[in-house]
C-alpha cells in the first residue's frame, strides 16, 4: 500500500508538472504569437517608412536641382549687373565731361546774347 501511495504521489507530481509545463508551453505559444505579429507590423512599418524615405530622396533631389538651377541664374544676372556697373562706370566720368563742356558752352553762348543784346540796345 505504501508503494501504492507512492506510486499515486508520484504520478500527482507528474501531472502537476505536466500542468505547468503545458502552462509553460501555452504562454510561450501566446508570446510567440505576439512576437510574430509585432514582426509582421515591424515589416509594414519599415516598407512604409522606406517608401516615405524614398520620395523624401527624390523630393529633396528636386529641390536641389531647382535650387543648382536658380543658383546659377543669379550668378548670371549678378555676371551681368556687374558688367553694366563697370560700363556705366567708366562711361560716367565722360558724360560728366561732356556735360560740363555743353554747359561751358552754352554759358559762353549765353553771354555772348547777352553782350550782343546789351550793345544793341546801347546802340539803339
Amino acid at each position: 500500500m505504501e508503494e501504492s501511495n507512492r506510486y499515486k504521489r508520484q504520478v500527482g507530481e507528474l501531472d502537476e508538472s505536466l500542468d505547468k509545463q503545458k502552462e509553460l508551453l501555452a504562454k510561450r505559444g501566446r508570446e510567440l504569437l505576439e512576437l510574430q505579429e509585432s514582426i509582421a507590423f515591424y515589416r509594414k512599418e519599415v516598407a512604409r517608412l522606406s517608401e516615405a524615405n524614398n520620395s523624401l530622396g527624390a523630393t529633396n533631389n528636386t529641390i536641389q536641382d531647382v535650387f543648382k538651377k536658380d543658383i546659377v541664374q543669379i550668378n548670371t544676372k549678378y555676371d551681368r549687373k556687374w558688367e553694366q556697373l563697370i560700363t556705366l562706370s567708366k562711361e560716367n566720368p565722360e558724360l560728366q565731361k561732356q556735360y560740363t563742356d555743353l554747359q561751358s558752352g552754352m554759358e559762353k553762348i549765353i553771354r555772348q546774347e547777352i553782350k550782343v543784346a546789351i550793345q544793341d540796345r546801347r546802340g539803339d
